[in-house]
């Protein structure tokens, strides 16, 4: 699989500018960013964690995956299946002195679940979504791309970005770059169309394959 540092060398080789890596590897970060809760087929996941009793809090310590969701479709207890309703957590914390039981809804906030009621039982959750993509053999500091950390990824690190994703990052990290850095709009243009097409391909391959077939519910 390519990596950060092939996509680094290849813009730059294109570009046939020199002295440009940092505001590359921003460009680049700054794709990844963008598409990052964008549902590809190598994003999207499906996964389940355990209730505790009177436990309404779960995080990255009860699934790693909890921690790294872009986007929640559908969220359910598996038995008595149960969907539950995506709230705010103000709404999820106004409803805290809620009688513990099967929970009916839930809220994703600061990288962790709260659910409403409060669990009284062990109970299985299911989750579909979009999740973030990372290099498990990075540093934890660099294992997801993110604006403060973009300059100290390592040449090394690798994601779906930079596989199968890859001509949609490094053509989007282009327009960026035309337009914020070498200030030529038309450039800039050409290549934002170049990964419109290739992520609407992308998309249309998902539709192929089937879809999720549920519709998201908006957070009230």
């Amino acid at each position: 699989m390519s990596t950060f540092g092939t996509m680094v060398a290849e813009i730059r080789e294109e570009l046939r500018r020199s002295g440009m890596d940092n505001a590359i590897k921003r460009g680049i970060g700054a794709a990844v960013l963008f598409h990052r809760d964008k549902r590809f087929a190598w994003n999207e996941a499906n996964f389940s964690f355990t209730t505790t009793a009177s436990q309404p809090d779960y995080d990255s310590s009860d699934n790693s995956a909890i921690g790294r969701l872009a986007t929640i479709d559908v969220m359910k207890v598996v038995t008595p299946e149960t969907y539950l309703n995506p709230r705010t957590i103000e709404y999820i914390r106004s409803l805290l002195d809620r009688p513990t039981g099967t929970p009916a809804d839930f809220a994703y906030f600061a990288q962790a679940i709260t659910l409403s009621p409060t669990p009284s039982s062990t109970l299985t959750i299911n989750i579909d979504g979009v999740l973030e993509l990372y290099d498990a053999n990075q540093s934890s500091t660099n294992q997801i791309i993110s604006r403060d950390n973009i300059l100290t990824i390592p040449d090394g690190y690798s994601t779906a970005w930079f596989g199968a994703g890859y001509e949609i990052i490094k053509a989007w990290a282009k327009s960026y770059i035309y337009l914020h850095h070498l200030r030529n709009v038309d450039q800039s243009a050409a290549q934002g169309s170049a990964s419109q097409t290739l992520r609407d391909d992308q998309i249309a391959q998902i539709g192929r394959l089937g879809g999720s077939g549920f519709v998201t519910p908006t957070a009230f």
